[in-house]
């Protein structure tokens, strides 16, 4: 069997360029969802060595669409994955050793 791309009509592309400012991490530092978003200070991002399958979620401000101004909000959520060779403790078993910030679902709200 031979396949071969079937070549018609160019499509054209749309560019979609969104620009967010005022971009925020959080990571779920703690597990009592009575305390969620209570404290009077930013929490800091946790440095590299956090552990694997810590969660997390993006916030930041939609400041433009393709250069025109507007106002927005983007949010996604994801899962750190600190992956290695071997049994090492905090870390996943994978062929490489590299850190990963998983991003799961996001949403946009642009008015």
């Amino acid at each position: 069997m031979y396949c071969n791309l079937a070549l018609g009509e160019a499509t054209q592309t749309t560019l979609l360029r969104i620009d967010i400012q005022d971009y925020v991490p959080y990571n779920f530092d703690v597990f009592d969802i009575q305390k969620f978003a209570t404290g009077p200070t930013l929490t800091p991002w946790a440095d590299p060595g956090r552990p694997t399958f810590e969660s997390f979620v993006f916030i930041g401000d939609i400041v433009a669409v393709n250069g025109k101004p507007v106002k927005g909000l983007w949010t996604a959520r994801g899962t750190t994955m600190a992956l290695g060779l071997g049994l090492v403790p905090g870390r996943t078993i994978a062929d490489v050793t590299t850190d990963l910030d998983v991003a799961g679902p996001c949403s946009m709200d642009i008015e």
